[in-house]
Protein backbone atom coordinates (compact mmCIF):
# COMPACT_ATOMS: atom_id res chain seq x y z
CA UNK A 1 0.00 0.00 0.00
CA UNK A 2 1.71 3.15 -0.84
CA UNK A 3 2.13 5.46 1.75
CA UNK A 4 0.74 9.39 1.13
CA UNK A 5 2.71 11.89 2.70
CA UNK A 6 1.30 14.42 5.21
CA UNK A 7 2.02 17.04 7.29
CA UNK A 8 -0.08 19.54 9.07
CA UNK A 9 -0.22 22.55 8.33
CA UNK A 10 -2.33 25.23 11.37
CA UNK A 11 -2.90 28.93 10.04
CA UNK A 12 -4.56 30.41 12.87
CA UNK A 13 -6.40 33.28 11.47
CA UNK A 14 -5.19 36.17 12.89
CA UNK A 15 -7.33 38.75 12.51
CA UNK A 16 -7.17 42.73 13.02
CA UNK A 17 -9.69 42.55 15.91
CA UNK A 18 -11.64 39.30 15.71
CA UNK A 19 -11.78 35.64 14.86
CA UNK A 20 -13.69 34.29 12.41
CA UNK A 21 -16.92 32.01 11.24
CA UNK A 22 -17.07 27.93 11.25
CA UNK A 23 -18.42 26.73 7.89
CA UNK A 24 -20.79 29.25 5.93
CA UNK A 25 -22.18 30.88 9.46
CA UNK A 26 -20.66 33.12 11.71
CA UNK A 27 -19.49 33.31 14.81
CA UNK A 28 -18.03 36.41 15.23
CA UNK A 29 -16.17 38.57 17.97
CA UNK A 30 -15.59 41.76 16.81
CA UNK A 31 -14.33 45.47 18.92
CA UNK A 32 -17.02 48.19 19.82
CA UNK A 33 -15.39 50.86 17.27
CA UNK A 34 -15.17 48.24 14.45
CA UNK A 35 -17.96 48.17 11.78
CA UNK A 36 -17.10 44.86 10.14
CA UNK A 37 -15.83 40.87 11.42
CA UNK A 38 -14.15 38.57 8.92
CA UNK A 39 -14.05 34.92 9.64
CA UNK A 40 -12.34 31.75 7.64
CA UNK A 41 -14.61 29.77 5.26
CA UNK A 42 -13.46 26.23 6.65
CA UNK A 43 -12.55 23.46 3.35
CA UNK A 44 -13.09 19.83 4.20
CA UNK A 45 -9.59 19.49 4.91
CA UNK A 46 -10.10 20.75 8.17
CA UNK A 47 -8.62 18.83 10.84
CA UNK A 48 -12.11 16.07 12.07
CA UNK A 49 -11.57 16.68 15.40
CA UNK A 50 -10.64 20.47 15.41
CA UNK A 51 -14.17 22.68 16.64
CA UNK A 52 -12.07 25.55 16.12
CA UNK A 53 -13.27 29.03 13.96
CA UNK A 54 -9.48 29.08 12.33
CA UNK A 55 -7.68 27.12 9.32
CA UNK A 56 -6.30 24.00 11.08
CA UNK A 57 -5.35 21.89 7.85
CA UNK A 58 -4.15 18.47 7.48
CA UNK A 59 -2.46 18.99 3.86
CA UNK A 60 -0.30 16.61 1.20
CA UNK A 61 2.91 17.79 0.37
CA UNK A 62 3.33 19.65 -3.21
CA UNK A 63 -0.41 20.39 -3.56
CA UNK A 64 -2.32 23.80 -4.12
CA UNK A 65 -5.53 24.49 -2.55
CA UNK A 66 -7.58 27.95 -2.51
CA UNK A 67 -8.53 28.94 1.43
CA UNK A 68 -11.52 31.41 1.68
CA UNK A 69 -11.79 34.25 4.20
CA UNK A 70 -15.07 36.14 4.80
CA UNK A 71 -14.98 39.83 5.18
CA UNK A 72 -18.98 41.38 6.34
CA UNK A 73 -18.74 45.19 5.97
CA UNK A 74 -21.34 46.58 8.57
CA UNK A 75 -20.85 49.86 8.04
CA UNK A 76 -23.32 52.34 5.65
CA UNK A 77 -20.43 53.16 3.50
CA UNK A 78 -17.86 51.15 1.08
CA UNK A 79 -14.06 50.36 2.90
CA UNK A 80 -10.93 48.70 1.82
CA UNK A 81 -9.25 46.38 3.52
CA UNK A 82 -5.67 44.99 2.85
CA UNK A 83 -5.55 41.37 3.50
CA UNK A 84 -2.00 39.65 4.24
CA UNK A 85 -0.05 36.51 5.68
CA UNK A 86 2.14 37.20 8.06
CA UNK A 87 4.79 33.90 9.83
CA UNK A 88 4.32 33.38 13.04
CA UNK A 89 7.17 34.11 15.78
CA UNK A 90 7.46 34.94 19.48
CA UNK A 91 7.45 38.01 21.20
CA UNK A 92 9.62 38.78 24.24
CA UNK A 93 7.33 36.71 26.73
CA UNK A 94 7.39 33.79 24.19
CA UNK A 95 3.40 34.10 23.30
CA UNK A 96 2.93 33.69 19.41
CA UNK A 97 2.61 36.80 17.59
CA UNK A 98 1.32 36.58 14.05
CA UNK A 99 1.75 40.76 13.54
CA UNK A 100 5.37 40.71 12.51
CA UNK A 101 4.70 40.74 8.14
CA UNK A 102 7.93 40.49 6.06
CA UNK A 103 10.50 40.26 9.62
CA UNK A 104 13.80 38.09 8.54
CA UNK A 105 13.20 34.67 8.87
CA UNK A 106 15.22 33.04 11.49
CA UNK A 107 18.05 30.97 9.71
CA UNK A 108 16.36 27.75 11.21
CA UNK A 109 13.11 28.29 9.65
CA UNK A 110 12.61 25.84 6.79
CA UNK A 111 9.09 27.08 5.46
CA UNK A 112 8.52 30.08 5.44
CA UNK A 113 4.38 30.53 5.19
CA UNK A 114 4.37 34.24 3.64
CA UNK A 115 6.15 32.06 0.79
CA UNK A 116 3.45 29.44 0.83
CA UNK A 117 0.44 32.05 0.21
CA UNK A 118 -0.34 34.14 -2.27
CA UNK A 119 0.27 37.67 -2.28
CA UNK A 120 -1.05 40.88 -0.10
CA UNK A 121 -4.45 41.80 -1.45
CA UNK A 122 -6.63 45.01 -1.57
CA UNK A 123 -10.04 44.48 -1.49
CA UNK A 124 -13.14 47.02 -1.54
CA UNK A 125 -16.44 45.84 0.17
CA UNK A 126 -19.87 47.43 -0.62
CA UNK A 127 -21.78 49.13 2.51
CA UNK A 128 -24.12 46.89 4.16
CA UNK A 129 -22.38 43.90 2.35
CA UNK A 130 -19.58 41.15 2.62
CA UNK A 131 -16.99 39.85 0.45
CA UNK A 132 -15.14 36.14 -0.14
CA UNK A 133 -11.65 37.04 -0.19
CA UNK A 134 -9.65 33.87 -2.11
CA UNK A 135 -6.00 32.96 -0.70
CA UNK A 136 -4.34 30.44 -2.62
CA UNK A 137 -2.37 27.90 -0.80
CA UNK A 138 0.93 25.62 -2.48
CA UNK A 139 2.48 23.01 0.85
CA UNK A 140 5.67 22.74 0.80
CA UNK A 141 6.77 19.56 -1.85
CA UNK A 142 8.50 17.67 0.96
CA UNK A 143 6.86 16.10 3.60
CA UNK A 144 8.43 17.52 7.40
CA UNK A 145 6.85 16.81 11.26
CA UNK A 146 5.62 19.79 13.18
CA UNK A 147 3.55 22.69 11.91
CA UNK A 148 3.48 25.78 9.93
CA UNK A 149 2.02 28.53 11.68
CA UNK A 150 0.76 31.70 10.35
CA UNK A 151 -1.88 34.76 9.89
CA UNK A 152 -4.24 35.89 7.62
CA UNK A 153 -4.39 39.69 8.72
CA UNK A 154 -7.47 41.87 7.59
CA UNK A 155 -7.23 45.68 7.96
CA UNK A 156 -9.53 47.95 7.31
CA UNK A 157 -7.65 51.03 5.65
CA UNK A 158 -8.05 54.20 7.16
CA UNK A 159 -9.44 57.34 4.66
CA UNK A 160 -6.33 58.82 4.00
CA UNK A 161 -4.41 55.13 3.15
CA UNK A 162 -7.10 54.71 0.75
CA UNK A 163 -7.11 58.74 -0.57
CA UNK A 164 -3.18 58.31 -1.39
CA UNK A 165 -3.90 54.87 -3.21
CA UNK A 166 -6.24 56.77 -5.57
CA UNK A 167 -3.70 59.69 -6.47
Amino acid sequence: MKKLNKFWLGLGLALAAMMGIAGQHPSTARAESLKYNVGAILPNNQMPNSKVTYFDLLVKPDTEQTLQVRINNQDSQAHDYTVETNRAGTNRNGVIDYSNHGAKPDKSLKHNIEDLVSAKQNVTVPAKSSATVAIKLKSPAETFSGVILGGIRIAQKTAEQSESRKA
